[in-house]
């Protein structure tokens, strides 16, 4: 049986895949935080709780099986916010940057030869407003492990999802729904055919994909939109408090 390991898997994109690869038969290793309930039990499901910004990430690595063929880096989170100074050890470049590239460095020390697969964000390359520590979290995950693609011989896969219907802008404190957005299950589906081909770099949406090389004045109109909505909540509501 093939084993694969998940994380941040309690919600969204991570609890997406893990349904996915139970269903093609796969031992998965998943990981979600104390707070969060568990949301999916099988035979074939082993689940650990762990908050990787306060827990012992050595001690976890330490128990994942030799054998393991995929290693999907899914945890982080997202934070919708005023524009605000970037921060010397922020718990958000911790999560979303540290962790993954440590996991990936302790993985490759274990002689793993796998697939290593990093979940990036389309706001690597096309940030939005509210986005800005975020985006710069993303953009610094996706060009280190591009970068390392050129030199490692592990694998490595990225994978940009657009808007996905999933708990991640709620989470983040967005208060308005993006358009367009994706059915995660459907996105989880074409993860993991693109997995499977080791593509270098995915983008989930082809819409989006097009447009952004071929009509580019055509996502204006969506950046449009979210500077008034930023400006809405941010700069008009605090004016009003």
């Amino acid at each position: 049986m093939k084993k694969v390991v998940i994380t941040g898997a309690g919600s969204g994109m991570g609890l997406a895949l893990v349904k996915r690869y139970l269903n093609q038969g796969y031992q998965v290793y998943a990981t979600k935080l104390v707070s969060q309930k568990t949301p999916v039990t099988s035979k074939a499901l082993t689940w650990q709780d762990i908050d990787f910004l306060t827990g012992d990430l050595n001690s976890w690595m330490n128990q994942i099986p030799d054998d393991i063929e995929l290693f999907i880096a899914n945890a982080g989170k997202g934070s919708y916010e005023v524009n605000t100074p970037v921060l010397k050890d922020d718990d958000l470049y911790r999560l979303n940057v540290v962790t993954p590239s440590t996991m990936f460095h302790y993985l490759k020390e274990k002689g793993f030869k796998g697939i290593f697969v990093v979940m990036g964000s389309i706001m690597a390359v096309w940030p939005l407003p509210g986005y800005a520590r975020y985006s710069q979290t993303k953009a610094a995950l996706v060009n280190y492990f591009k970068s390392l693609q050129m030199t490692e011989t592990i694998p490595i896969v990225i994978l940009l999802p657009v808007a996905v219907k999933t708990e991640f802008f709620n989470q983040s404190n967005q208060p308005h729904a993006p358009w367009l957005a994706q059915d995660a299950n459907k996105v989880a589906l074409k993860m993991m055919k693109v997995i499977a081909k080791k593509k270098k770099v995915w983008i989930s949406s082809k819409l989006f994909s097009i447009s952004y090389r071929m009509a580019p004045w055509a996502l204006k109109f969506y950046l449009k939109r979210e500077q008034k909505l930023y400006h809405k909540k941010f700069i008009e509501g605090a004016s009003h408090d």
